[in-house]
């Protein structure tokens, strides 16, 4: 399940941080909370690429009272990662048609400690952001997609939404 760790707010943004953005980028940016209702992710332009990072955890402490961490990664070194901050989105280009798609995208998923790879990211007409991906396997020529793939949808939020 693609029910990624993430959570979104939309932030106001100010001019001053969309300059260079391409302008389909803007309906994009901002806080975004995954379908769980667990975790926001704030979507901005890194370069000339969108990017994601956790921006808002539903529950900040794991059992022990303890920051909550990416315990669940693949590779034991970073499974002491902290998940607020962590960037969980990378790579998304614009699309060169008029879907507002971005695409080619990965999405890190620490709920099972997976990454997905060929992601699309696009503003369905419902104001919903339509997240979709392929969970990545390591083969004899690296990282590949599997068949089947996996849909999501994100709602816009405010930080202030998420405080109440």
């Amino acid at each position: 399940m693609l029910n990624v760790i993430l959570l979104a707010g939309a932030l106001a943004l100010s001019p001053v941080g969309m300059q260079g953005a391409p302008a389909e980028a803007a309906d994009l940016l901002g806080l975004w909370l995954n379908e769980s209702g667990e975790v926001a992710v704030e979507l901005e332009m890194c370069g000339d690429q969108l990017c994601g990072r956790v921006a808002w955890l539903g529950e900040e402490l794991d059992a022990s009272g303890q920051e909550r961490v990416d315990a669940k990664n693949r590779s034991a070194e970073l499974r002491g990662r902290k998940l607020k901050g962590l960037t969980v989105l990378s790579d998304f280009v614009s699309s060169d048609g008029d879907d507002g798609a971005w695409k080619q995208g990965m999405l890190y998923d620490p709920n099972i400690g997976s990454t997905f790879i060929h992601c699309t990211l696009r503003v369905e007409d419902d104001g919903r952001l339509r997240v979709r991906g392929f969970e990545g396997h390591m083969g004899s020529r690296g990282l590949v997609a599997s068949r089947f793939g996996k849909t999501t949808h994100w709602t816009r939020v405010t930080l202030a939404q998420l405080a109440q």
